[in-house]
């Protein structure tokens, strides 16, 4: 997979991913560290995973996020205090 996204971001600048549950935490470390190498600014968008536990999981695998910018649609309480993370209403 991650072969086959590095050919994808040679040629398109928007991605989207669909990745099973049971391969997510994976998956998106793999991911997450492909485009922290190549890009400067990178939007999450996440239907299913709040900011914190997105961030939690970065934390953990000791993942540099300061690059991803979190749209939260999980979270419903908006006061957030994570400064990289935006909480819109569910899509």
């Amino acid at each position: 997979m991650i072969s086959y996204l590095k050919k994808f971001l040679a040629t398109s600048q928007v991605m989207v991913v669909f990745v099973p549950n049971m391969e997510y935490k994976d998956t998106l470390m793999q991911i997450s560290d492909l485009l922290n190498r190549d890009y400067k600014k990178i939007l999450y968008v996440s239907i299913n995973r709040s900011c914190s536990a997105l961030i939690s999981t970065f934390e953990q695998n000791k993942m540099d996020y300061s690059k991803f910018h979190f749209i939260d649609c999980i979270t419903k309480n908006e006061s957030s205090s994570i400064e990289n993370c935006t909480h819109v209403p569910s899509p």
